[in-house]
């Protein structure tokens, strides 16, 4: 299990920095390709590929969908929540099995956990078909 150091506000501040300038002066933009960072950071540039791209065939829960359309806006705010998910839990215990489990292709049942981990209260139910196993 790869250990990382953790992300801190300042890295991400340096991260914004190195965007280009259309990227620093758009907040959706920025805050999306912030988002794959964070998460390239914990899980790699072939995850990223093999999960995000939307080169890929396969349907994925985070994939990417090119374009203008609404459907584009929510596969957008996917990523942008997960990467705000794997920031504020990093420090948590057991994460890095969460990471472990997410790296190696089963995405579905750690993302759950790691979800209810950082909305507790909620009534929100995730429509996941896989089962939900303990970390």
């Amino acid at each position: 299990m790869r250990r990382l150091a953790p992300i801190t506000r300042q890295h991400l501040l340096k991260t914004v920095g190195n965007f280009p300038p259309e990227l620093q002066h758009d907040d959706s933009k920025r805050s999306f390709w912030l988002s794959v960072a964070v998460i390239k950071y914990f899980l790699g540039e072939e995850w990223i590929e093999e999960h995000l791209s939307p080169q890929r065939a396969a349907d994925g829960f985070l994939r990417v969908v090119p374009g203008e359309a609404a459907d584009t806006q929510i596969s957008a705010f996917k990523i942008v929540d997960f990467a705000e998910l794997l920031y504020n839990l990093q420090d948590v215990p057991r994460f890095y099995v969460c990471i472990d489990r997410i790296r190696r292709g089963t995405l579905e049942p750690p993302f759950k956990i790691l979800f209810q981990q950082h909305r507790p209260v909620t009534d929100i139910t995730l429509p996941f078909q896989a089962q939900t196993h303990r970390v």
